[in-house]
């Protein structure tokens, strides 16, 4: 039985933090949309009510990639001491391209889009949008970028299966047509078969939207509340 919900990705499951973790004070952790008449804006809210559970946190970042998604569920997990047989792990892997700077909650250059309160994670990211950010991207170089988002969701899974999480991903994209073949994401993905999530009008976020109408305006591929419901009872079937 799910009982706890930790849920990690960028803007197409990003929506608040959703709840509480379970802890010493707070045994059972919380869901908002559970207890609250707060009505989800994103999939993992609605699954949260489809699956009843007790608690769920969502860690995911609008304009944030896959070393945050990483960082954030591994952080959350290890500190409250999740419960393996009761935990379901959920996120969407995004591009390779985006860099994840971690830093202090004070830093003059701190991400907007990291809405969990400092109780649950102790540190932030960097705006990528401002010029420390984009300085070390491009220094760092396109390909060494990629290389440690991949790395790090390497570790993420790595992490899930050594404590024997169950976890299922989505992709942002379909990544098959995104990616050489050769390119560590399509490496890594053709590893994790088995928990890829493939929606049914093909394998990423943006081509279901896209072939189901349910953008929130031309030329933007993120899904309407509708079509974030849709997705959820997607992943339902999945679990």
């Amino acid at each position: 039985m799910i009982e706890h919900l930790v849920v990690g990705g960028c803007s197409f499951t990003a929506d608040g933090i959703g709840g509480m973790p379970p802890s010493l004070n707070n045994p059972h952790g919380g869901c908002t949309f559970i207890e609250t008449a707060t009505v989800p804006k994103t999939w993992p809210g609605f699954l949260s009510q489809q699956l009843q559970v007790i608690s769920l946190v969502n860690l995911a970042a609008a304009s944030h990639g896959n070393m945050a998604t990483a960082n954030n569920i591994i952080s959350v997990l290890t500190r409250f001491k999740y419960d393996p047989t009761k935990t379901m792990v959920l996120f969407n892997i995004t591009d390779a391209g985006r860099l994840d700077l971690m830093c202090d909650w004070s830093h003059p250059a701190v991400s907007t889009h990291c809405t969990w309160p400092y109780d649950v994670l102790s540190f932030k990211y960097l705006d990528q949008t401002r010029d420390i950010a984009k300085s070390t991207k491009k220094t760092m170089g396109i390909n060494q970028v990629e290389i440690c988002s991949v790395n790090a969701l390497w570790g993420l899974f790595g992490f899930l299966e050594a404590n024997d999480y169950n976890f299922k991903f989505l992709t942002m994209r379909d990544y098959t047509c995104y990616y050489l073949p050769e390119h560590p994401m399509s490496r890594l993905l053709n590893q994790y078969q088995q928990h890829w999530i493939k929606l049914d009008s093909g394998r990423g976020l943006v081509e279901y939207v896209e072939q189901h109408d349910l953008a929130i305006m031309e030329g933007d591929f993120h899904p309407t509340v509708a079509g974030h419901r849709m997705i959820a009872g997607e992943v339902l079937k999945c679990l």
